[in-house]
């Protein structure tokens, strides 16, 4: 099992099953469902800005710019409800379905890789054990790597 894969029960070390492990099992499976939840809920708000934005549908609302829905029926600033809808252009549904535990931050710098590099950098590394500030370096390596790949060829 790998050091950032969920544990399931059967992953658990337990020889006796008693009322407090039993406890503990169904905390852990309640904390594994609202993970999931959460993750299911960032990339439907990121899918519904853009299909609000997209098809104007705040106007019928009584919104005349998208803005000033986000911020005032919303309480979204413009500037993140921009950042959601970004990240899921750039990195796609599937992309963010299947990292949607870093958060919306982490998942914003994946943008800044390359498409064409941006799988073996989430496999090559275990972004979801590191830090903002650590992906972020990583990201500008990754990207002085590929300008000077470039500048030789």
């Amino acid at each position: 099992m790998s050091e950032n894969s969920i544990m399931t029960i059967a992953d658990f070390n337990i020889e006796t099953i008693t009322t407090e492990t039993k406890s503990a099992l169904d905390v852990h499976s309640n904390i594994i469902a609202a993970e999931q939840s959460a993750a299911n809920a960032m990339l439907s708000l990121c899918e519904n800005l853009k299909k609000m934005r997209d098809t104007k549908l705040f106007k019928s609302l009584g919104f005349d710019k998208f803005e000033d829905y986000t911020e005032r029926a919303c309480n979204i600033k413009k500037r993140q409800a921009y950042n959601y809808i970004q990240t899921y252009e750039r990195l796609g549904k599937s992309v963010m379905q299947s990292n949607a535990q870093l958060g919306i931050t982490k998942l914003q710098l994946l943008t800044e890789v390359c498409a064409v590099e941006r799988d073996d950098f989430i496999e090559k590394n275990d972004l979801d054990g590191m830090s903002v500030s650590e992906i972020k370096k990583l990201v500008e390596d990754n990207r002085h790597q590929g300008e000077q790949l470039s500048f030789l060829s």
